[in-house]
């Protein structure tokens, strides 16, 4: 019988830990494009707050610690998240209100 391989569904918005965020380490790249940076090496989940949406974060899963340092030394912050991070890696999108809400977004990220 031939095996298969299961692959588990992406978390979707609501699995982002807000507690954990608060407890990462936030780089703010010299960059137009991009607000603020963090990377949780626990779950190798890159999170990016543009600068155009900063009352949204996005969340790339799967990206390595070394991605990371790229993305941190890079010239360009944008430029290398728009050519490395957005076409390889799945992304979730949270809203940042405080005041109430509608449900989250399933929307996959732009």
């Amino acid at each position: 019988m031939p095996r298969t391989a299961t692959v588990p569904a992406p978390p979707d918005v609501r699995s982002i830990d807000f507690l954990t965020l608060a407890h990462l380490r936030w780089l703010t790249p010299d960059s137009s494009a991009i607000h603020r940076v963090a990377y949780d090496r626990d779950g190798q989940r890159l999170f990016v707050q543009f600068a155009s949406g900063a009352d949204h974060l996005y969340a790339y899963d799967g990206v390595s610690q070394e991605r990371f340092v790229e993305l941190a030394t890079a010239k360009s912050a944008g430029a290398y998240v728009a050519k490395h991070i957005k076409p390889k890696f799945g992304c979730l999108r949270a809203g940042l209100t405080v005041e109430p809400a509608p449900a989250p977004s399933s929307k996959t990220c732009a």
